[in-house]
């Protein structure tokens, strides 16, 4: 396997995201060995491993209230199962942990309390049953939201201790947002080898090229470690949506997603056409508003 995806905890667990899939469908159609993993649903499942619920019952589509009803079951569940861990607090949507997200040494921290911390032994597992049969030589990981920013380097941190040779990359919004300040502070260094800014699908493309294929590439907005001269531009590597023919949505079960129905998540476009002042969403992507041509739309709902 060249190179494995995987979407890290904590975000809502009814649907697939749409940038795992985009990214995993650009890279194979480039002809590279992919697989991509959604270890935010997995996490859940292992989570919520000692109770038994069905989302399959399509009773739920036509009785909102039952529905609702098993979603705060299982928030109950989850409220007891976090008790097992100092300092941690957990429901459908968003993770808290005894430690502090937003520091680079409190992260640190939480990557070596087994106590506090459950992604230690949720990744153990994950790695030694998955990742380590797949053998892979690049490891993309990707960092959204505030809250998978722990789970995310934790990941890089059992990675590096079991799988010392994968190339670990890291990318997303918060990747793009705090590259200044985590290089500065240095403390998470050790956990990663490249990291990719704005959007991701040609310069992960071009890291294949580079890792896998050992082509001689220029890569733009990547920081690759121990190296100075980056190029980082906004302006270019801008992604063309049309560039993906279809979508590839082959290494996800929709009946592992906490929904009574299959809820595909589709991407029409990206960037924004505005430039408000007060706004930081033009800035986590690259320049330009870019739109998904309507027939390719049509036929992502159509497969």
């Amino acid at each position: 396997m060249d190179s494995v995806l995987i979407n890290v905890p904590l975000s809502s667990p009814l649907h697939i995201k749409a940038n795992i899939t985009f990214l995993k469908s650009f890279i194979k159609e480039n002809g590279f060995k992919i697989k991509a993993f959604d270890t935010n649903i997995l996490f859940f499942k292992w989570m919520l491993r000692g109770y038994d619920f069905n989302f399959r019952d399509h009773s739920y589509m036509d009785n909102p209230v039952k529905l609702l009803g098993l979603y705060n079951q299982i928030e109950e569940w989850l409220a007891a199962e976090c008790s097992k861990y100092r300092g941690l607090t957990m429901d459908l949507r968003t993770i808290g942990l005894a430690y502090d997200r937003l520091r680079f040494e409190e992260v640190l921290k939480a990557l070596d309390d087994s106590e506090a911390n459950p992604f230690i032994a949720f990744f153990d597992e994950f790695i030694e049953k998955e990742l380590k049969p797949l053998k892979p030589r690049i490891v993309g990981i990707g960092l959204t939201f505030q809250d998978h920013i722990i789970s995310a380097f934790t990941l890089a941190d059992r990675l590096r201790k079991s799988m010392c040779d994968v190339k670990i990359v890291l990318g997303g919004q918060m990747i793009t947002r705090c590259y200044d300040t985590m290089l500065e502070s240095g403390v998470l260094n050790d956990l990663w080898d490249y990291l990719i800014c704005w959007d991701g699908e040609i310069p992960f493309l071009d890291l294949h090229k580079k890792v896998i294929s050992n082509q001689d590439v220029t890569l733009v907005n990547v920081i690759e470690k121990g190296e100075d001269n980056w190029v980082l531009d906004r302006s270019r590597s801008a992604f063309d949506l049309d560039q993906i023919e279809h979508l590839d949505f082959s290494d996800f079960d929709f009946n592992d997603y906490f929904f009574p129905d299959m809820l595909i998540p589709l991407e029409t476009a990206r960037g924004c056409y505005g430039s408000c002042e007060f706004c930081a969403i033009p800035s986590g992507s690259n320049t330009g508003f870019r739109e998904r041509s309507v027939d390719k739309i049509i036929n992502d709902i159509v497969e």
